[in-house]
């Protein structure tokens, strides 16, 4: 840029400016610490506009990009909270039972081809028959997105799910110490290249606004100075459970977390936290619902998804554990998940044994971070059920695992530790080429081995990569 361009003349008047306030107040109360403060600021704000603004203009650019694909979608899983939201107006609504689903579906597509809507009668004609396995609560929850303008419901939802995952982003970020540069461009890549947070979009599930709570629970339990985080904490942990019970390896992530460095307050306190966060969620459904009933109901209704009515990878499963049921007759769900969590809680150990090494590092890098990355990562790698929107939940694991930003020299061994890094980001969002090439079964075999590659690199590659950002 030239000096004699009208924003160079700009900020030259402004810091001239700044420097004359400066003598004034020097005059009157002579404080130059102040002073050279104010200058420097102006100074920062010169020397970094140009960045912010080409960083503010690729997020912006992205934005668009993302929210111009995701509205050729008409949003098929936020279709039936939507249709559940409006329903709950019915005292006599048994939502879970087959006949209901039939019923209610048939009646919606109706409405649906009334109103003239073609986005509303593609979906409702794609879910004619409701797949109801959610929680009371996350039906409750979506009264808030049911006002009978799908349209407009369902762009107000799309924005709440932008708005969760740029402040997940962004809190993770500023845990990791990570510069906010450094977050911006996450943001934009994610957007645009990212296809297990474009599939979230496109269907409007929930896996951002899970991603959100999580940053936000991270941020109560790791930065505020108030005595009854934990139970605050706790309470939004809870909440966030009985919203979608599939968190439940970050709560397990958690307990060991605090087990193995002997925080037995912190595991009370939350526990507690937890307790008053379901009690409230299940009273608040039940009010929605006008019944306690639909508890007992959703439960029955998750027999149904046994191990051999479990949806099939053809139909989108994209879990480890249905394309080795399917390619071998096997059940390994639970000695999965056992070996996956003893893998867990043995990284847990080990790091509070490389923490006592250096006093410095609680402080600096809460374990609780570590706690919730691994525990999301296991929700996608070890459930039975894994669409494959749901390895939107690995970003917590990217984030961790990105080398600092301080690094100038890297060395040949830090090179080849993030080669995981870069297979399991490029697995998760294969070239086109690929893409096309690729039938379902392909396609999950990818994201499963994505998601397990990132596993094993958080627990065996992330110890001594975070030492270094510390």
């Amino acid at each position: 840029m030239q000096k004699n361009s009208f924003a160079g003349k700009f900020l030259d008047d402004c810091v001239e400016a700044v420097k004359s306030i400066a003598v004034t107040e020097n005059s009157l109360n002579p404080n130059p610490a102040t002073s050279q403060k104010k200058a420097e600021t102006i100074l920062w704000i010169r020397s970094h506009w140009l960045k912010f603004f080409l960083l503010s203009l690729l997020a912006v650019i992205s934005l668009a990009v993302a929210w111009k694909n995701a509205a050729n979608n008409e949003g098929k899983d936020f279709y039936q909270f939507w249709v559940v939201g409006q329903c709950l107006d019915r005292p006599d609504i048994h939502i879970y039972s087959p006949d209901a689903r039939n019923h209610v579906g048939a009646e919606f597509l109706l409405k649906a081809q009334q109103s003239g809507n073609t986005n509303l009668i593609a979906v409702a004609n794609y879910r004619g028959w409701l797949q109801t396995y959610s929680t009371p609560f996350l039906y409750a929850s979506f009264r808030f997105f049911s006002t009978g303008n799908y349209d407009t419901d369902l762009r107000n939802y799309r924005l709440l799910m932008l708005a969760a995952l740029a402040v997940g982003i962004f809190i993770f970020f500023r845990l990791l110490k990570q510069p906010w540069t450094l977050a911006v461009l996450t943001f934009a890549v994610l957007l645009v290249w990212f296809d297990p947070l474009a599939s979230d979009l496109y269907v409007g599930n929930v896996n951002s606004l899970q991603f959100g709570a999580l940053a936000i629970y991270l941020w109560i339990v790791t930065r505020m100075r108030w005595q009854f985080r934990d139970v605050v904490g706790g309470a939004i942990l809870g909440l966030t459970l009985v919203f979608k019970p599939n968190l439940i390896f970050v709560a397990i992530a958690l307990a060991a977390c605090w087990i193995v460095r002997g925080n037995f307050r912190r595991l009370w306190f939350q526990a507690v936290g937890g307790i008053v966060g379901g009690v409230l969620a299940i009273f608040f459904s039940a009010v929605s619902f006008h019944n306690f009933r639909c508890w007992r109901e959703w439960f029955s209704s998750l027999h149904t998804l046994s191990a051999d009515n479990i949806i099939a990878v053809s139909n989108g499963n994209f879990s480890p554990v249905q394309i080795v049921y399917e390619r071998f007759h096997l059940n390994i769900a639970l000695p999965l998940a056992i070996v996956l969590t003893a893998l867990v809680v043995w990284s847990l150990w080990k790091r509070r044994k490389d923490s006592q090494l250096s006093a410095n590092e609680p402080a600096d890098m809460p374990p609780e971070i570590f706690a919730v990355a691994i525990g999301c990562l296991l929700t996608a790698v070890a459930s039975r059920l894994t669409w494959f929107h749901y390895y939107t939940l690995t970003i917590p694991a990217f984030i961790f695992l990105l080398p600092a930003a301080t690094v100038r020299k890297p060395s040949p061994g830090f090179i080849l530790k993030q080669i995981p890094f870069v297979l399991a980001l490029a697995a998760l969002t294969p070239i086109p080429a690929l893409a096309v090439a690729l039938d379902t079964n392909g396609q999950a075999v990818l994201a499963a081995s994505a998601g397990l590659l990132l596993f094993f690199a958080a627990i065996f590659l992330s110890g001594s990569q975070q030492a270094k950002k510390n």
